[in-house]
This record gives structure tokens, C-alpha cells and sequence, in this order.
């Protein structure tokens, strides 16, 4: 027990003086006879008389006549000496019963579950992203409804973010090395946080709400007991790394959670660049392998190999995601160039996304990246704006397509057997090449007015003006309907 502990009991008999004087944990209670050594780390208890001034290192417990020659000394009326070594002992053994408790749990639910029960206080653990990690499950207290509720959502409602925010609460997290006693008009009562820091880093804290307004020496001890124990979880899981918070948002974004705009810019403080910039996804196929390891493997490899280029490796269901990021386009291009041959050389498929300023869709464009991953034939890059078109036109069932094929299409083939030249492969290569008559040409070994004769011929045939954009995107995606 602590010396706030102690006092705490101790002050409970009555008003009294107390001073300290190089004491740090009183872990033992002795009486105090003539004699005794003076050595620390112990509570004394004597009944009065001639105490040495050497006694500087230990608690003294003076019951009787003040004794000034001991400046560490509380003094306490005769005949409550039984009570003080009492009301010690249950404190001692409340302590020693919360920590064996939860020496035997195994994850951080366990951990606030018992930890509740013990000490019969609600209390919620969330990571430095400001997602709930677990949560009193009977947590059940008289304040705002959304409190209550927030587990099920996942993170902290921006509305109860942002009164935290204003409260004070949030900046607190940098700072507390130890539990905070907590006053504010965000609950109707005293809370007290405890953060939990790994490696010199905050990863995660717990709040203790303490809806009997009891905020003890006690309780708080209690509260480091319950941190430590979530730090050896912690520890177990393996130290985070210095973008752990941004990393563990991101992978939240990955699964479509939507996050509110205060709680991405706070992240993004961690990659200050990244805040602005034109973003792009890349999505490699590793997980093909079966190997559960070459993902964190191949995102620490390519951090070595480019420490200059700007990108997040992250490990997203056992596949590599890298989020690349610059100022425009053009910042692109050399890392493109790098990842084309990095994933060419190891023989892995990458689907690339479109550019996107916002994290807020980050899941859509991770589909996007999936899409081209999965329309990938070969080893390398392959970027979604090749395979957009086909992409919308998938979602057209096969029983509706033939009836959103333009009526030009069959009146071409309706004329074909009068031809000696396919009408339709004329007029498809003509598209195709965005109705340039050299490149049309070329592709179909015609001379200039040998095209123009047989384009005369298919103005003739179909009601379309292919000098139309609309009715030229109508044929295009009409022939793409055709070849599904």
C-alpha cells in the first residue's frame, strides 16, 4: 500500500497531523518496541514513550503522548490501535485479492469484467484511436444515453469526443503517467483515467467511473493495479510501433467503420504530410502464398528498400495494403515505377486504386484496388481505371443485358449477310479508336477511303449520330455487353 493509502485510513479516526519523511510502500505493520530498528518500507505502531530521532525512514503509528523526536509520526487518541491494524489489513487484502483476481485473466474484457465486479464500479478501455477495446458489460449509470451504448457503435460518438475534447479530458492523455482523478460536467460524477503506456509510447486508457463519488487513495491505488494488468496484456500482444494509433484507424477504415472527421485529424497528426495530400491504395496478393508471415515481412522490406517514398504499409487480413501518399499525381509516378518492379520481380499481383484526397471512403477504394487485383492475369500492377468500365457493366444481371444493347447493334447484324466486310467489327474498331480514321486504318489494314466507304455504309444502316458523344458511349458500352 502507498502512503496516500495509509493516511487515507488513518485520517479516517480523526483529525490528525501527518508528515513524510523519505517513505515509499509500507508493506508491513509492526509494533514499535524500544529498540527496533528503524528500517523502511514499514509501519510502526508504538503506544508512546521515548521514541529515537533516527526514526526518519519509517512510518510511526503513535498512540498516546505526541512524540516530537520522530518528525514521520501520526498520532492517533489511545485504544484505537486494534482499529488501525484492522481497517490496514482488509485494505492490504482488498488489494492483494483485486491483483490475484486479475493475474488470472487473459484479455482486456476480462480484465474491466472482474475488475467491475471487485470493486463495483463501471468503468471503459479504449485505445488511443478512441475505440472501445471493452466496456463493463452491466455498465449502467445515470447520465447521457449514448454512454451507455457507445461499445456497440465501436468508437466514441464525435458528439461525446468532442465534449471530452472541450472538457479538457482528451489532453490529458500526453501528460498522465499516473491515474487521474477526473471532475467534469461530461458525467454526473468524478471519474478517474488511468492511461497505459508502452516503450515511452500511450497506446490505450481506462476510465473508472466512479458513480458513488468514491475517488480514495484506495480506489486510485486500485486503478494502478488494474493499468498494470492491462499493460502486461499489452506487452503480450508485442510493442506497437510509433504510428500504431494511425495504423490501427486505418485498418478501422478499411472495414468501413465511419469515423467522424475530428477523430481522422487527430490521427493524422502522427504523418502530418499524409493530411492533404492526394492519396492512392495498393493491394497485393501475398496471401496467395499461404504463408501467414510474408505480409509484415514484405511491408518491413519495402520500408527498407524506399525509406524516401511516402507510403504506409499496413496488414490487412493477412494480404499487404500499402496508402500511398503526394502532393500530386506526378508524385506518383516514381514510386509506381518502384512497386512495378518490386512486385514484378517477386512475382506478386497488385491492384491499384483511383487517387482520392479523403479517409473517409477508404473502404470503397479498397474494393476498387481488390477489383483490379482480381482482373489482374499476370504478375505486376494493375490499376482499377483499366477495368472501370467492365466493372459497371457486371452488375447488369445477364438476363437484362440483352435489352439495354442498342437497336443499332442488331439492325448491323440484321444487314451483315448483304456485306462482304463484317459491319460490326468496323464499327467497334472505329469506336475503339476514338474515330480516328488513320489509327482505324491501320488496325484493320484498310486503306483511308476503303474505311470511308464502309463507315458510308454503316451511317446508312444504324439511326445513332457518331458524332454524338452520348450516342457513341451507348454503342461502346453496348459491344462491352456483347462480349460478357
Amino acid at each position: 500500500m502507498t502512503w496516500d493509502v495509509i493516511c487515507h485510513i488513518l485520517q479516517s479516526f480523526g483529525p490528525l497531523t501527518t508528515q513524510k519523511t523519505n517513505f515509499e510502500l509500507g508493506e508491513n505493520l509492526l509494533l514499535l518496541h524500544r529498540g527496533a530498528p528503524d528500517l523502511p518500507n514499514t509501519v510502526y505502531v508504538t503506544l508512546g514513550g521515548q521514541i529515537s530521532a533516527s526514526f526518519h525512514h519509517a512510518l510511526i503509528v503513535s498512540v498516546g503522548p505526541c512524540l516530537v523526536a520522530a518528525d514521520n509520526l501520526i498520532e492517533l487518541e489511545t485504544g484505537e490501535l486494534a482499529e488501525v491494524f484492522n481497517t490496514l489489513a482488509a485494505a492490504k487484502n482488498r488489494l492483494d485479492s483485486l491483483n490475484s483476481t486479475l493475474a488470472l485473466c487473459d484479455s482486456d474484457q476480462e480484465v474491466v469484467d472482474r475488475a467491475s465486479i471487485h470493486l463495483d464500479i463501471p468503468m471503459f478501455y479504449l485505445d488511443a484511436s478512441y475505440r472501445i477495446l471493452a466496456i463493463t458489460k452491466s455498465l449502467d449509470f445515470v447520465g447521457d444515453e449514448e454512454w451507455i451504448h457507445m461499445s456497440e457503435k465501436g468508437f466514441l460518438s464525435p458528439k461525446n469526443a468532442r465534449k471530452m475534447k472541450d472538457a479538457g479530458d482528451l489532453d490529458l492523455l500526453a501528460p498522465a503517467h499516473a491515474p487521474v482523478v477526473y471532475r467534469s460536467n461530461i458525467y454526473p460524477f468524478p471519474s478517474i483515467i488511468c492511461n497505459v503506456w508502452l516503450e515511452g509510447q500511450f497506446v490505450s486508457r481506462l476510465n473508472v467511473l466512479c458513480v458513488n463519488g468514491d475517488t480514495s487513495p484506495l480506489i486510485v491505488r486500485a486503478c494502478e493495479l488494474i493499468t498494470a494488468h492491462l499493460e502486461r496484456i499489452q506487452r503480450r500482444r508485442g510493442s506497437l510501433s510509433s504510428d500504431g494509433p494511425l495504423q490501427s484507424m486505418l485498418i478501422d477504415l478499411l472495414h468501413g467503420l465511419r469515423l467522424s472527421e475530428d477523430l481522422i485529424r487527430d490521427r493524422l497528426k502522427a504523418l502530418p504530410h499524409m493530411e492533404g495530400s492526394l492519396m492512392q491504395l495498393f493491394f497485393a496478393d501475398v496471401k496467395a502464398r499461404n504463408d501467414r508471415q510474408l505480409a509484415p515481412y514484405y511491408a518491413s522490406l519495402l520500408k527498407r528498400l524506399y525509406p524516401e517514398e511516402s507510403f504506409l504499409p499496413l496488414v490487412y487480413q493477412e494480404q499487404l495494403i500499402l496508402l500511398a501518399y503526394a502532393p500530386d499525381e506526378v508524385g506518383f509516378d516514381t514510386l509506381t515505377v518502384k512497386l512495378a518492379h518490386f512486385f514484378t520481380s517477386h512475382k506478386f499481383r497488385c491492384g491499384v486504386s483511383n487517387h482520392f484526397r479523403s479517409l473517409d471512403d477508404l473502404r470503397g477504394y479498397y474494393e476498387q484496388a481488390a477489383a483490379a487485383l482480381d482482373a489482374a492475369s499476370e504478375d505486376g500492377l494493375f490499376f482499377c481505371r483499366d477495368i472501370m468500365l467492365d466493372r459497371m457493366l457486371s452488375h447488369i444481371p445477364a438476363e437484362q443485358a440483352p435489352f439495354l444493347i442498342s437497336p443499332d447493334i442488331f439492325r448491323l447484324q440484321e444487314a451483315a449477310p448483304d456485306y462482304s466486310f463484317s459491319l460490326i467489327d468496323t464499327l467497334r474498331v472505329y469506336l475503339e479508336c476514338n474515330c480516328n480514321l488513320i489509327r482505324t486504318a491501320e488496325r484493320l489494314f484498310l486503306h483511308k477511303n476503303t474505311l470511308l466507304y464502309r463507315l458510308n455504309h454503316i451511317r446508312s444502316i444504324i439511326r445513332c449520330d457518331l458524332n454524338d458523344a452520348d450516342d457513341r458511349l451507348l454503342l461502346m458500352m453496348s459491344f462491352k455487353l456483347l462480349e460478357r
